[in-house]
């Protein structure tokens, strides 16, 4: 596995390239202490069969924005486990949990929704500084295509998660069901 941690700054810029001239340009700095943590065992990037992946960032420093200083935590545990059976079966179990002390909905926030993040939903439709997604995904090594050098497969998926704008809104009863095949 892989860890680091240092000190960090970020620059970012949002100019608008469709609006009334009058909208304002956005830019956010922060600046202070990041960890990453990663480890990574899995026999396929795409389509483990066996093995853990896990990656776990934060960040806790200050964040200006519109020249206005505050301080600034966020962290995030994203969790893969693969499970074979059989000989063409395996079990892909993966959880994603992340929270920041801030809501920004144009630079700051956790997005959730597209394939395997929510399926139904459209990509990243969902924003929030408080995330959790849980999900489990079932695959059948069906054949192989021998001129492109991989296989194929069949399977499904079920997940389950939401974002929130405040930790004291999370809650189960409100989380969005779904699933893939």
């Amino acid at each position: 596995g892989d860890r680091a941690v240092g000190r960090v700054y970020v620059h970012k810029r949002g100019d608008p390239s469709i609006a009334p001239p009058t909208f304002p340009v956005t830019k956010l700095d922060e600046w202070g202490l990041a960890l990453l943590a990663r480890v990574d065992t899995q026999d396929n990037a795409f389509f483990p069969r066996h093995g853990l992946r896990a990656t776990f960032e934060g960040f806790s420093g200050t964040q200006r924005q519109q020249d206005v200083d505050q301080k600034f935590r966020r962290a995030e545990l994203d969790v893969h486990q693969s499970i074979p059976f059989g000989d063409e079966d395996a079990i892909n179990l993966g959880l994603r949990l992340a929270g920041s002390n801030r809501f920004d909905p144009i630079l700051t926030n956790f997005r959730l929704g597209g394939f395997l993040e929510i399926s139904g939903l459209r990509a990243q439709e969902l924003e929030g500084s408080y995330l959790g997604r849980a999900r489990i995904v079932y695959l059948h090594r069906t054949g192989s295509l021998p001129v492109f050098g991989n296989t194929y497969y069949l399977g499904g998926s079920l997940e389950i998660g939401n974002v929130w704008q405040q930790r004291s809104a999370i809650s189960l009863g409100d989380t969005y069901k779904a699933g893939s095949l």
